[in-house]
């Protein structure tokens, strides 16, 4: 029972996770090594023999730890924390040499720069909203197309009673808004895909 018990903790001592949820993968992993040895017991092993067998039957504590971790994985470590603050530190230091542009429905010339502008808005977006609720990945998806259409809402309620609002304005918006916050998410899956090798080479060694 203590070499079971010894094996578990081996598997739960470094992750990264809650209190809680190591408690309830001891619990799973226990009841999971107890059938086990049961079997083995009832082919004829000896408990010591069934411990043993139950264990390799299992799997390697490091794979499993992998496995586990692969799991898990939630955005939520310090490769994707760090890579986001740059990206935001970086899109605030490019916008400061960029002008804002004015909403001036007249001027087919501002579309470009406002589109551009909303992209860089959604970009930081399209990252660190997985981030925060990194357990509703298909919340996010909602979310990513409902915050471009949200932006158009205002738009015509800012500027419904101000002038006519051209079709190839919202459309623009909306495609610069929605490329903005997938170029941000891709962003974040390719940087978190990084972390996720990095943990794999060094468990291997």
């Amino acid at each position: 029972m203590e070499e079971l018990d010894r094996y578990i903790s081996s598997i739960v001592a470094d992750l990264k996770i809650s209190k809680k949820r190591k408690l309830e993968l001891i619990s799973e992993f226990k009841d999971h090594l107890e059938l086990l040895k049961l079997q083995y017991m009832s082919e004829g092993y000896s408990e010591a023999e069934a411990v043993r067998k139950s264990i390799d039957s299992f799997g390697e504590v490091k794979q499993l730890k992998l496995n586990i971790m692969n799991s898990l994985s939630n955005y939520r470590n310090r490769i994707t924390l760090l890579f986001g603050l740059l990206l935001i530190i970086s899109l605030i230091l490019i916008g400061n040499k960029i002008p804002m542009p004015g909403i001036d429905l007249a001027l087919s010339s501002n579309l470009l720069s406002t589109s551009v502008f909303f992209m860089m808005i959604f970009i930081p977006l399209g990252y660190w909203v997985p981030v925060i609720f990194s357990k509703s990945k298909k919340k996010l998806e909602l979310l990513l197309l409902a915050l471009p259409l949200t932006i158009n809402v205002i738009i015509l309620f800012s500027f419904f009673m101000m002038s006519s609002i051209r079709i190839n304005y919202i459309i623009s918006i909306s495609i610069s808004s929605f490329l903005g916050g997938l170029i941000g998410y891709i962003l974040l899956v390719s940087v978190n895909k990084f972390y996720m090798i990095n943990i794999k080479l060094l468990t291997r060694n």
